[in-house]
C-alpha cells in the first residue's frame, strides 16, 4: 500500500522545520556565546522543541516508508537519537567544559544531517511519482 500524497507532504515540510530549527538552534548558540547569555534559555527551550519535532519526522518516516524505502527511517531515528544526546550533552556541558566541546561538532553534523534528510524528502524520486497524482 503506498503511503497518501498527503502523508508524503506532511514528511516534507516536517522535515524542512527541524532543519530550520535545528539552524536556529545554532544561531541561539552563536548570539549567547558571544553576546546575550539570556538566549541559553531559549536555546535549552528549543531543544525539547526539535526533539518533539523530530520525534513526528520518525513517525512519519514510518508511515510513508514504502515512497522512501526504509532510508528515511533509518536518517529519522539517527536524527532523534543524535538530537537526545545533544540534550544531554547541553546539560552536560554547563559543569564539564569536555562535554561542550563535544556538543558544538555533533550539532554541526546534526544540522548538515537533518538538511540533507530535508532536501532528499523533496527530492527523492519515489515521493515525487507518489505526489504526482496528487
Amino acid at each position: 500500500m503506498a503511503a497518501s500524497p498527503g502523508l508524503i507532504r506532511a514528511f516534507q515540510a516536517v522535515a524542512g522545520i527541524v532543519a530550520l530549527l535545528v539552524f536556529v538552534q545554532a544561531i541561539l548558540a552563536g548570539q549567547f556565546t558571544y553576546n546575550e547569555e539570556d538566549l541559553k534559555d531559549v536555546h535549552e527551550m528549543l531543544a525539547n522543541v526539535v526533539f518533539l519535532f523530530a520525534a513526528g519526522q520518525l513517525v512519519l518516516a514510518w508511515l510513508t516508508r514504502e515512497s522512501w524505502r526504509y532510508k528515511m527511517v533509518i536518517w529519522c531515528a539517527i536524527i532523534l537519537a543524535l538530537t537526545a544526546a545533544q540534550i544531554g550533552l547541553g546539560y552536560g556541558g554547563r559543569d564539564e567544559p569536555d562535554v561542550a566541546a563535544i556538543h558544538i561538532p555533533v550539532g554541526v553534523f546534526l544540522f548538515s544531517l537533518t538538511s540533507i534528510v530535508a532536501m532528499l524528502a523533496v527530492m527523492d524520486e519515489r515521493a515525487k511519482e507518489a505526489l504526482k497524482g496528487a
